[in-house]
């Protein structure tokens, strides 16, 4: 029966583990652009920008970071919050980044519309330091 009892203990602790929180993500928004920020491996870069669907325009990396350093983990596009659904209301575009070793980097995202890629209605960029 100890040996049981011993699985047990084990299997909690590696529970317990697992569920240990890391780093809080790093949330930036448009009034971020031009920083440098500094982050921990395995940290996630939030970055938040308005973005309107509707119009054609979407962010797009423009400017990639050393995949080494930062990897890309997602991006989405968030529908406005709203009450009542309003045509051609301004969402959201969220992309994660997630620090993966130390080193520096850089990326740059940019507003356009996929058919005027030259005509760019934004840019966004961001220097990041993982230590």
């Amino acid at each position: 029966m100890k040996p049981i009892v011993g699985i047990l203990a084990f299997a909690l602790l590696l529970a317990a583990c697992e569920g240990a929180p890391g780093p809080a993500p790093l949330e930036l928004t448009g009034v971020d652009s031009g920083r440098t920020v500094a982050v921990q491996p395995g940290q996630r870069v939030r970055i938040t920008l308005e973005s309107n669907a509707s119009t054609g325009y979407r962010w797009r990396l423009t400017a990639k970071p050393d995949s080494v350093v930062l990897k890309l983990v997602s991006r989405e596009y968030v529908e406005p919050e709203t009450s009542t659904t309003v045509v051609g209301a301004p969402g959201s575009e969220i992309w994660q980044f997630e620090a993966a070793a130390r080193g520096v980097t850089s990326l740059e995202l940019s507003y356009l519309r996929p058919f005027e890629p030259e005509q760019a209605a934004g840019s966004f960029t961001l220097n990041v330091e993982v230590e």
